[in-house]
């Protein structure tokens, strides 16, 4: 069987979960899936900012935002920002 990739050409990354400690007192953490390094990625994750989400977002949604509503660029990069942490 085989595997739909979201990017032809991306990268394929790893990253083992026990690789971040799982206490809420840590900062949320994110990856550029887009970045062209392979491998193992736990390294490549830094601190959440928003405004990161927001560019990785609206750069993700650009070639589909004539099948989606104005306000769902700001929606989703908006969504974490409703999550709750919860050990």
């Amino acid at each position: 069987m085989r595997r739909s990739r979201p990017w032809r050409d991306a990268a394929v990354k790893s990253v083992a979960l026990d690789a971040f400690p799982p206490a809420c007192r840590e900062p949320a953490m994110m990856l550029d899936l887009g970045s062209d390094r392979e491998g193992e990625a736990a390294a490549d994750f830094v601190p959440y900012r928003e405004e990161a989400n927001r560019g990785l977002v609206e750069a993700t949604l650009r070639s589909r935002r004539n099948g989606l509503p104005p306000s769902a660029p700001r929606l989703v990069a908006e969504h974490p920002r409703t999550l709750l942490c919860a050990p």
